[in-house]
């Protein structure tokens, strides 16, 4: 018999990948979009919360390169510089 916090690790597994997907559909959609930013930062946290450190090291690098000055951007390199051997 399954326990309640099977499923519920299960759900948040679920959810988690569908704010992945959702995400990387935006970004591919709509390259230069308004919320680019944002959905950047969102993309890094995502792969972090899902223990996919290789996304959250790409998504870290796209923004840096696209906002070398944005608001999130020592978060970004916090996922660059944890990387570094």
């Amino acid at each position: 018999m399954r326990e309640i916090g099977e499923d519920v690790e299960d759900a948040v597994a679920v959810a988690g990948q569908l704010v992945a997907d959702l995400l990387d559909r935006y970004l591919g959609a709509h390259p230069r979009g308004a919320l680019r930013e944002e959905a950047l930062a969102l993309a890094i946290e995502s792969a972090d919360a899902r223990g996919d450190e290789r996304a959250a090291r790409a998504w870290a690098a796209a923004y840096e390169a696209s906002y070398p000055r944005g608001r999130f951007g020592a978060f970004a390199r916090s996922h660059l510089e944890a990387s570094s051997p």
